[in-house]
């Protein structure tokens, strides 16, 4: 196999732009839409540590791939290595590959460019599995969050059909109006973009609560423009919204990759004659992404209220854990009492500086 480490934006951005990278990440057993290039690209502008690509190859066949960010800590003496992007690489982080062996060597790589990585990453992921594999020395802990992914069809969907015909008929009766406008193209899309972002921003501010990343700065929103306008162009992105009379009172923003989808985030409001906007927006979506071709969704993180959209959808939480492994075992020690306050760092080198 041949590796391929690009370090910089310049670098990075040859191995993004390369068909091979979308075509892995469509391939894969449940696709990541947020690991296709374009949106990869869109991370790199947030200046969040100097971007590293890996590439592993096998003859003419992109057969891994991992985007990381490059940090320093202690005064430039100490390299670290997170996601690209870091926290907005939230929905089922992990590396893409076609087999364990190909990851087994992506993950010798980096822990060849870096003193220590520190990653979020799925529990029952590549990444982990090759970091046992290949770093045992390392910490692979329990981490405080997890997704929640849905197989299509979802046994609920009957059901949930059922609920919203009740739902529209409560505002029929009201005298209200509901519209639903689904929207694939790329021009329709960024003005759909702009108006998902004042209603999130309305249903989100100040809500410690949920992560008001998507909206509440402009750059954020930059981001995200940038991000869904490049997933647009391919095909692979959708805005639901629904409508009374008019007036917008929910929005859905959901990605594709093959089989593979995100149902990347939502906002609503109370209008005068659907119970329950948010439901049918989410309903609606699903079933979209299903007609295109959608057979598991990642819905994110966050508390499952049965009652809530997402509850509804009967979902299956898959954990995060916290990957936090060294160069070497002898370094690994030195971090790990570093982290426990029980040693300085001053002296920590990689050994390939010694």
């Amino acid at each position: 196999m041949r590796v391929t480490v690009a370090r910089g934006e310049e670098a990075a951005l040859a191995l993004l732009d390369d068909p091979r990278w979308n075509e892995l990440v469509r391939e894969q057993p449940r696709p990541n839409p947020t690991l296709l290039g374009g949106w990869q690209r869109a991370l790199m502008g947030l200046k969040l540590g100097v971007p590293i690509v890996i590439a592993v190859e096998h003859g003419a066949e992109l057969v891994a791939g991992g985007p990381f960010g490059l940090h320093r800590a202690l005064g430039g003496r100490l390299s670290y290595a997170t996601w690209l992007g870091r926290a907005f690489q939230p929905f089922s982080p992990d590396v893409i590959a076609r087999t364990s062996e190909a990851v087994d060597v992506l993950v010798d790589a980096l822990l060849g460019e870096v003193d220590i990585v520190r990653l979020w990453a799925l529990a029952e992921g590549s990444t982990v599995a090759a970091v046992e594999r290949r770093a045992p020395w390392g910490s692979v802990r329990p981490a405080p969050s997890g997704t929640l992914v849905v197989e299509l069809p979802t046994p609920t969907r009957p059901r949930l059909l059922r609920s919203l015909a009740k739902d529209e008929r409560r505002a029929s009766r009201a005298g209200v109006r509901v519209e639903t406008w689904v929207t694939t193209d790329p021009e329709a899309i960024a003005r759909a973009l702009e108006r998902l972002f004042r209603l999130h921003r309305e249903r989100w501010w100040g809500d410690p609560q949920e992560n008001a990343n998507f909206s509440t700065s402009a750059e954020t929103r930059a981001l995200h423009r940038n991000a869904v306008a490049a997933v647009a162009r391919e095909g692979r992105a959708q805005i639901i919204e629904i409508a009374e009379d008019g007036r917008l009172v929910a929005s859905h923003l959901s990605l594709l990759a093959g089989r593979g989808g995100v149902a990347y985030t939502m906002a609503m409001r109370r209008g005068k004659g659907l119970a329950s906007p948010g439901h049918r927006a989410y309903v609606v979506a699903i079933d979209e992404l299903q007609a295109a071709g959608c057979e598991v969704v990642d819905i994110g993180g966050g508390t499952l209220d049965p009652a809530s959209p997402k509850g509804r959808l009967k979902p299956t939480h898959e954990p995060f854990v916290e990957v936090f492994v060294a160069a070497s075992p002898r370094l690994q020690r030195m971090a790990n009492s570093a982290l426990a306050g029980r040693a300085t760092v001053r002296r920590i080198r990689h050994p390939r500086q010694r």
